[in-house]
């Protein structure tokens, strides 16, 4: 294992491994693909590339990067979209948006409506800043 590691493998499986662990290992292969195609790669893709095991626990790697996905398409978003967006509850949704932002992908404002409580925004953390 070590010789591989060392010689530049990606990732290791040991068998048994589970269905998730072997998505989960693909997924960081087409990430580095993807990658390996941009003339220029931010410090957030690095990041996110790199991170193996460096998320909150219980949190999916695949599924943060759907979340992080989402981004693409709008400046911000709250809880409630991307609960709506995935098919997440909102506790899930929110789970991974608050692990994102503590590994620093996200950032989270807060915004006073006319009534009722604040809601939560967040946004990706401007790779230049």
């Amino acid at each position: 294992m070590e010789r591989a590691l060392l010689g530049g493998a990606m990732d290791y499986l040991v068998k048994p491994f589970g269905r998730s662990r072997f998505q989960e290992a693909l997924g960081r292969y087409r990430a580095f693909r993807a990658l390996r195609g941009k003339k220029e790669v931010s410090q957030a893709d690095l990041d996110r590339l790199l991170a193996r095991g460096r998320g909150p626990k219980g949190l999916d790697p695949l599924t943060q990067d759907r979340v992080l996905g989402l981004f693409r398409h709008r400046a911000f978003l709250t809880v409630e979209e991307v609960a709506a967006s995935l098919g997440l509850s909102r506790v899930t949704a929110w789970r991974y948006l608050e692990g994102l932002r503590r590994q620093g992908l996200l950032q989270a404002e807060q915004v006073h409506g006319s009534a009722g409580r604040p809601t939560r925004r967040y946004r990706l953390v401007d790779p230049d800043a």
